[in-house]
């Protein structure tokens, strides 16, 4: 897991006065930059972890999603950061899933071809040289002009194709569906969060009305007049009477 490495507001007005400066060398050769810390406070990063990163991904790429996620959530406490960053890993890693689901059937594109070009070339099979027979057919169709080739030799038995991926699919099915159930897990994690804070805030919404009920009703009774005590008029007019 990457690790967040959040600059303090001092260090990151500092450097924020040098970017205005000339370009360094290592800028005009275009070499590759530290990625820039995404806006997750410093006492939140502590506690929530790094970027859910592998070897290949860019964490810079992670850092512009989570900034996007929290310009449009607007987290107003720890809890709703805690949940954005959650729901910023879960986007996160049900893309890398997908990526790598629809990956595996380019993985396998070789195989299924050669065991397709086996099995519609059956026919052949007890002639000497089939081996090589069938590794010239799938040659031609990874050469120039393959894919036309391969079409060509596909329809005329009744095929196109698509019968590769579906030769793919049937040898990489379980990889391919276990990586579809990450992904959909990811989405309903990510949904969950969603509802989450949007329950969080309409129920604290509810308290600061409620409050704000109780607060106007005390202060109400605390500044109205008070009224006429009926049993002190009394008294004073008796006591007029007797003098």
């Amino acid at each position: 897991m990457d690790k967040y490495a959040h600059p303090s507001s001092g260090d990151r007005d500092s450097a924020s006065e040098k970017s205005t400066g000339p370009r360094t060398e290592k800028r005009k050769a275009g070499q590759h930059m530290p990625a820039k810390a995404a806006t997750l406070p410093q006492d939140i990063a502590e506690f929530v972890g790094g970027r859910p990163i592998v070897k290949g991904e860019d964490p810079q790429q992670y850092d512009i999603l989570l900034d996007k996620l929290a310009a449009f959530i607007a987290p107003a406490d720890p809890i709703e950061w805690i949940w954005t960053k959650d729901i910023a890993d879960a986007l996160w890693e049900g893309r890398r899933a997908r990526r790598i689901r629809d990956q595996i059937l380019d993985i396998g594109r070789h195989k299924a071809m050669r065991r397709l070009a086996e099995n519609l070339l059956q026919e052949k099979n007890c002639l000497p040289g089939f081996r090589k027979l069938v590794d010239k057919t799938v040659s031609a169709w990874m050469g120039p002009a393959g894919d036309e080739k391969m079409a060509h030799f596909l329809a005329g038995h009744g095929l196109d194709p698509l019968a590769v991926a579906a030769e793919a699919f049937m040898n990489r099915s379980q990889p391919y569906e276990l990586l579809d159930r990450i992904a959909t897990s990811a989405d309903k994690r990510r949904d969950a969060l969603l509802r989450d804070i949007e329950r969080r805030r309409t129920g604290r919404a509810k308290d600061f009305r409620e409050a704000a009920s109780i607060v106007d009703a005390e202060a109400e009774e605390v500044t109205s007049p008070s009224s006429p005590d009926p049993t002190a008029s009394q008294d004073s007019a008796q006591a007029n009477d007797q003098q």
